[in-house]
């Protein structure tokens, strides 16, 4: 039991020093923060032009003055610092321009804020369908079974003809007001969670592109050797499988050019024009990665 309190304790001491969404809800600056930020770029979650939102930080910063908030720094010095925690994303936009977002942690504190600020106080009949609904599809989906899937099918089947039937009738049930405000919140609160989750798989590839690119520059074998340690296919089995074919050598041998007979213009052109080149005379490539560009001859080569 004490192991598990002390790893516990640990885990969320490395939490508050090392996640930007902490930084952002324990900063004596969170209202502002918070105000600025949730305002300008989660409202919803927006990339913006640098210059622009330092035009709407500055208008919000002096409305918070008005009303008697401490903001004593202008909205650059403010830009620095939240892109310094982790709290803005930089990126380059159109010609010249840089343009920011909200980082993936700063849109998890924000939307902590939000719940916090509007409580889900009651256990809505849209919310519980939806948890229903998935929990029946998960049931569907790994039951192997043919006579069970038979049968749930049918069963479907017959409650869709007596629905068919109760509308022929003239039976048709509407939703009440309640009912459907209840579903139209939890349709709001889904799609908002949307442009959050876009934000953060957006982060994802261009961490794994950055990650890419250094591991390029710094490694001494071929580009094909990095994709296949970054790859997630590099931690599985690398045995093929049967009847499979082998892969391509990776491994770079060059092929030696023979060498050129050195006749002069003035004798080929007394001696009439020899022998049309190969393309494999006339340039040397890599037998392995079938390299083309010079630059890449000369990695090979080498």
């Amino acid at each position: 039991m004490a192991g598990s309190v002390t790893a516990a304790a640990d885990s969320v001491r490395r939490l508050i020093s090392d996640n930007a969404a902490m930084t952002l809800l324990r900063a004596d600056l969170l209202p502002v923060s918070a105000a600025i930020l949730g305002t300008i770029l989660d409202n919803p979650p927006v990339t913006m032009d640098v210059a622009e939102f330092l035009e709407r930080a500055d208008d919000g910063l002096d409305q918070l003055r008005d009303i008697g908030v401490d903001a004593p720094q202008a909205a650059q010095a403010y830009l620095t610092t939240w892109i310094g925690q982790g709290l803005i994303a930089r990126q380059p936009g159109q010609g010249r321009m840089e343009t920011v977002r909200l980082s993936p942690a700063a849109l998890d504190a924000m939307d902590f804020l939000r719940r916090l600020e509007h409580p889900q106080s009651t256990v809505t009949s849209s919310r519980l369908a939806t948890v229903t609904g998935l929990l029946r599809r998960l049931a569907r989906s790994t039951d192997p079974s043919q006579e069970a899937r038979l049968a749930d099918l049918r069963s479907r089947r017959d409650a869709l003809d007596a629905e068919i039937a109760r509308v022929e009738a003239g039976h048709i049930d509407v939703l009440d007001d309640t009912a459907a405000r209840q579903d139209l919140a939890e349709i709001l609160r889904l799609a908002g969670q949307i442009p959050a989750d876009f934000t953060k798989v957006s982060t994802d590839l261009e961490r794994l592109n950055h990650d890419l690119r250094q591991q390029i520059i710094v490694s001494t074998g071929s580009r094909g050797d990095v994709w296949t340690r970054s790859s997630p296919e590099s931690t599985s089995s690398t045995t093929p499988r049967p009847g499979a074919p082998s892969p391509p050598s990776t491994s770079c041998s060059p092929i030696s050019r023979p060498p050129r007979p050195s006749t002069s213009r003035s004798t080929r052109s007394s001696t009439g024009p020899g022998p049309t080149a190969s393309p494999s005379t006339t340039a040397s490539s890599c037998a392995g990665c079938s390299a083309s560009s010079r630059t890449t001859r000369r990695r090979c080569a080498g």
